[in-house]
């Protein structure tokens, strides 16, 4: 009679643990802010093993196939240090007007930037969401993005840029078409000075508790 046996029921670590400063780091910063202010609960603060490496190896997976699809435009720039705070950014595009498909509008936010930080996510949330005005929110700015665009506020205050992208992959599509599968989007999102001021005052506030 053939046998099953249960080996493993969490995916193991696909990637060696990331060299990380001891000291205060962003994402730690985020995700207390998000749990103080109730976009995430605190029991859902920490991934299960198999979301994370499925995230790093989605991560891992982009940074690669864009260092050798356009080699010299993308760089993974390490552990970034501002004011005490530590950040691991995913990527800096040093030439984000390259892209073909770019339409008028994103050319005319990315003219004057350089490098873009670009943060890369696969997201369980549905492609409906949007950074703003959020239909399935009914919000102008989506709470379920918060996390994301606090990830690149910060990220261009550590590059001085006022621009900054998320390269988003929602795993179940919208979660409403049977067999839709996976949807990608980019977003370009600009600040103004006065934004990114005020949110990195806050990082560093929340980041000296």
């Amino acid at each position: 009679m053939s046998q099953v046996l249960l080996v493993r029921d969490l995916l193991p670590p696909l990637q060696p643990p990331m060299a990380r400063h001891p000291g205060v780091h962003v994402s730690t910063v985020i995700k207390y802010i998000a749990v103080q202010r109730g976009l995430l609960s605190a029991d859902n603060s920490q991934l299960t093993s198999t979301w994370s490496g499925l995230g790093q190896a989605h991560e891992y997976a982009v940074r690669e196939m864009y260092a050798r699809l356009h080699p010299g435009r993308y760089v993974t720039p390490g552990e970034m240090e501002l004011d005490g705070i530590y950040a691991n950014l995913d990527l800096l595009d040093f030439d984000p007007l390259a892209d073909d498909d770019l339409t008028d509008d994103a050319r005319e936010l990315l003219s004057d930037a350089c490098p873009v930080p670009e943060e890369v996510k696969l997201a369980d949330m549905g492609s409906l969401h949007t950074p703003r005005d959020c239909k399935p929110c009914d919000k102008p700015h989506c709470p379920r993005y918060w996390r994301y665009e606090a990830q690149v506020m910060s990220y261009c205050m550590y590059v001085g840029s006022p621009v900054g992208k998320l390269n988003v992959t929602h795993r179940m599509g919208d979660w409403k078409r049977d067999g839709a599968g996976p949807a990608h989007r980019l977003w370009v999102l600009r600040y103004t000075d006065d934004e990114l001021a005020n949110h990195w005052a806050m990082i560093v506030k929340h980041g000296d508790e």
